[in-house]
């Protein structure tokens, strides 16, 4: 630990584990874009179901870091 800081940086939940809509089988998805206030999630798992668009908790905190334009 450096400079005495105890505190711990949270990180976004930009992976997860989550079953997919059509297959019903969990798999790792990774964040791939955010539309509106849906979030993007892509997997290299299933063939059948690589790209989920989900509302999700992580659209909030995205919104928050991108720059105002």
């Amino acid at each position: 630990m450096r400079g005495g800081n105890t505190r711990a940086l949270e990180l976004a939940p930009l992976i997860k584990v989550m079953a997919g809509v059509k297959t019903g089988q969990d798999a790792c998805y990774i964040y791939s874009h955010l539309q509106a206030r849906d979030v993007g999630w892509v997997s290299f798992h299933f063939h059948s179901e690589p790209e989920l668009l989900l509302p999700d908790e992580v659209a909030e905190l995205l919104t928050t870091l991108t720059c105002p334009q």
